[in-house]
């Protein structure tokens, strides 16, 4: 099996761990649960560092849709060309050939929820006070 399938495989197949939910449709499964991780910086040496420069880039993102939309497709692409040990490129191709566009258009919307849900304490509150129907618009406008 390739590389392209296994990705596609992984990521769009059900999962019984999962209830047969796929990557879209489950907070639990196996590669949104290891995406919190490597935006967190369990994957690296120095996980603090990392964990500190995702802060800053979701604060600076959020609430703009477009740029929290281009770091989670940023670093979601980053995550499986390191699973996958691909390149940036190649991993890129094969997420996006997994899925139609309004799956992909899904699947961004729920790793933007996992990224700011994984910082919620940690959004400039002063700036961006945590107002549950700004968030509601937010994810509706996509």
């Amino acid at each position: 099996m390739s590389i392209s399938e296994r990705i596609k495989n992984d990521l769009t197949a059900p999962s019984s761990y999962t209830n047969g939910a796929n990557i879209i449709e489950c907070c639990n499964h196996i590669d949104r649960r290891n995406f919190r991780m490597w935006i967190d910086g369990s994957y690296a040496d120095d996980g603090y560092t990392v964990y500190q420069h995702n802060i800053e880039r979701i604060n600076a993102a959020y609430p703009d849709r477009k740029k929290m939309r281009a770091f989670v497709i940023d670093q979601f692409t980053s995550y499986i060309a390191h699973e996958y040990a691909c390149s940036y490129g190649h991993a890129q191709k094969s997420i996006v050939a997994a899925f139609s566009t309004w799956e992909l258009n899904q699947l961004n919307d729920e790793l933007i929820t996992d990224a700011i849900d994984l910082v919620s304490d940690t959004l400039n509150v002063i700036d961006n006070p945590p107002d549950p129907k700004r968030l509601g618009a937010y994810m509706r406008n996509i």
